[in-house]
C-alpha cells in the first residue's frame, strides 16, 4: 500500500506539470486519493469523476463572458 507521505515526490511533480499545462500527473495523483490517504484498499476515491472535477475547475477559471 502506497500511503501519501510528506516527502512523496508525486504531488510535487504533479504541481510542476500543472504549471506547465499538463494535467496527466495531477489526474494520476487525484485518482489515487481516498479520504484516508492514497491507494487505500477498499476505500472509494476522493474524486470519483475526474472529468467532472476538471470541468468545474475550468468553469471557475473561465472569464465571465465565457460562463
Amino acid at each position: 500500500m502506497n500511503r501519501l507521505r510528506r516527502s512523496d515526490p508525486e504531488p510535487t511533480r504533479a504541481q510542476k506539470a500543472l504549471k506547465s499545462g499538463c494535467r496527466e500527473p495531477d489526474r494520476e495523483v487525484l485518482g489515487r486519493l481516498t479520504r484516508k490517504s492514497m491507494d487505500v484498499p477498499g476505500e472509494p476515491p476522493l474524486f470519483p469523476d475526474l472529468d467532472r472535477l476538471y470541468t468545474a475547475l475550468d468553469a471557475l477559471d473561465a472569464p465571465e463572458d465565457e460562463k
